[in-house]
């Protein structure tokens, strides 16, 4: 059980580090930015 809340507490420190940061990119001369927790896929 203390194996579980331990590996629940490093995610939940890993979520809190990416919230508030932005994939960023340029379409057709505009700038557009989603946050980085709705990323699913980069395909380049």
């Amino acid at each position: 059980m203390a194996e579980l809340a331990e590996k629940m507490g490093q995610a939940v420190k890993v979520m809190a580090d990416r919230e508030g940061k932005y994939l960023t990119f340029m379409l057709a001369d505009e700038e557009y930015g989603i946050g980085i927790l709705t990323v699913r896929e980069i395909i380049g």
